[in-house]
């Protein structure tokens, strides 16, 4: 699998083409470079094209940038497309996206940041869509292959049937057979298609097993999705860890309910054998799950401790992996909140002051640490209500961090509500096919009048 984006650039605009190359070029992306689209669609004509994504202005010599990026999708549909103007309007915004189909637009100056992330994203996006591309290919020419041979079978069939019609039956029991397995060839072809969907309501699924902490996922991965941005991790990782933290308590569904209320000074020798075996158990259970390979492996590592006294691998410190120790302090934190243990539910101060006692023992002090500050800035935010997106309006003001679906995080609390935002959130929302609703401060609802 291709480590780095590849990228066509097109512009005549030389301006233009600096902010682009002081951008792309430090990252060590590969860059081609085309001044008019004519000169575009010959280099993605090539034989084995390496582009993966395009970067192309609004204007160019020959055409515009939106005629370009249209039959960039009606000829190489896989390639990415992100739209660059200096001076557009909000009819080329939206020409660009229901023409163009871009995934992204930006304007001069470019924010390097947010085209980093974008390409990336972009890029990302397209591999998984030449994966699964791949996949299907395989499967449709595996079932190809069945038919021809099913054809072929039934053909001699006839010819059996011609000779020896005493072998009917055994020729109709094979031809049921061959319909059975093409049969199962369809559901497997629809299961490839549908294969994240159905991930997703596995983990549902395994979270309704335990009543009594039901939504506890769901909160503890909203806190780590939102410390894993803080800590600058890649887009994969913040979902396995999303993904881990929403199996963090189904993954002890191996376990009776009267062992997981126990504390563990509590439990007999049989009892801590059990209880120390549940990673493994759980690691085995969920292993076949390949898009959630490295939120097992999280799992796996949730009971070690920083000082080695952990289990099941009894590792230290970093050794342990980094959104394992994170989840470990979240957990612990939660059931003190909601007196998982000895039914003694702490308030915020005391619960830290709790996992304090613990630091270097158990926890990892300066992740502690920074959910403790993470904690303070949650519990300080200003008072917000949520808004549908056909209702913003200029002004508004973001009071939270806002985050995608797949975790990426699209806007920063504070952020003040402009047409540029409203573009880029409708943009989003075409693309993806959400529909948003975001936490707007109740302050800046009374200035727009909204409140």
């Amino acid at each position: 699998m291709k480590l780095l984006p590849n990228i066509l650039l097109v512009t005549a605009n030389s301006f233009m083409l600096e902010e682009c190359r002081r951008s792309i070029l430090p990252m060590k992306w590969p860059l081609v470079e085309a001044n008019n689209a004519h000169d575009a669609l010959c280099e993605l004509e090539k034989e084995h094209s390496p582009i993966d994504l395009l970067l192309v202005d609004l204007e160019l010599p020959d055409t515009d940038g939106i005629a370009l990026a249209s039959e960039v999708t009606r000829k190489f549909s896989s390639i990415k497309r992100i739209m660059l103007a200096q001076n557009p309007n909000t009819k080329d915004l939206i020409r660009a996206i229901n023409k163009g189909h871009v995934q992204n637009f930006f304007t001069l100056p470019l924010k390097r940041i947010q085209l980093h992330e974008a390409i990336l994203h972009a890029f990302k996006t397209k591999q998984w869509d030449d994966e699964r591309k791949q996949k299907e290919n395989s499967l449709h020419s595996k079932y190809k292959d069945l038919r021809t041979r099913a054809k072929d079978l039934k053909s001699k069939a006839k010819v059996i049937q011609h000779q020896n019609r005493g072998l009917n039956t055994d020729l109709e029991n094979r031809t049921e057979e061959l319909h059975q397995t093409s049969l199962f060839i369809d559901a497997a072809q629809l299961d490839l298609t549908h294969a994240y969907a159905q991930t997703i309501e596995v983990f549902s699924g395994l979270l309704e097993l335990h009543n009594s902490k039901r939504g506890r996922g769901k909160k503890i991965s909203e806190l780590a999705v939102v410390l894993a941005h803080e800590l600058k991790l890649p887009p994969y990782e913040i979902q396995q860890i999303s993904y881990a933290a929403q199996l963090v308590e189904a993954s002890k569904v191996v376990l009776k309910d009267e062992l997981v209320c126990k504390n563990s000074d509590e439990m007999n020798k049989q009892e801590l054998n059990i209880f120390h075996k549940y990673p493994i158990i759980a690691e085995s259970a969920l292993d076949p799950l390949k898009h959630i390979h490295g939120a097992v492996q999280l799992l796996r590592g949730i009971e070690e401790n920083v000082d080695g006294s952990g289990f099941p691998d009894h590792l230290e410190k970093h050794s342990i992996k980094l959104g394992s120790r994170m989840l470990r302090i979240i957990r612990d934190y939660m059931a003190l909140l909601n007196g998982d243990k000895d039914g003694i539910k702490l308030d915020p101060a005391y619960a830290l002051e709790a996992l304090h006692s613990k630091e270097e023992i158990l926890y990892d002090a300066e992740l502690l640490e920074k959910i403790e500050q993470l904690l303070h800035q949650r519990l300080n935010k200003e008072a917000s209500t949520g808004i549908d997106s056909t209702e913003l309006q200029k002004e508004m003001i973001i009071a939270e961090d806002f985050f995608t679906y797949d975790y990426n995080l699209l806007l920063t609390q504070g952020t003040i509500i402009d047409d540029q935002i409203i573009t880029k959130i409708m943009s989003y929302q075409q693309e993806s096919g959400e529909t948003l609703t975001l936490p707007i401060a109740n302050s800046s609802l009374q200035k727009t009048g909204t409140g």
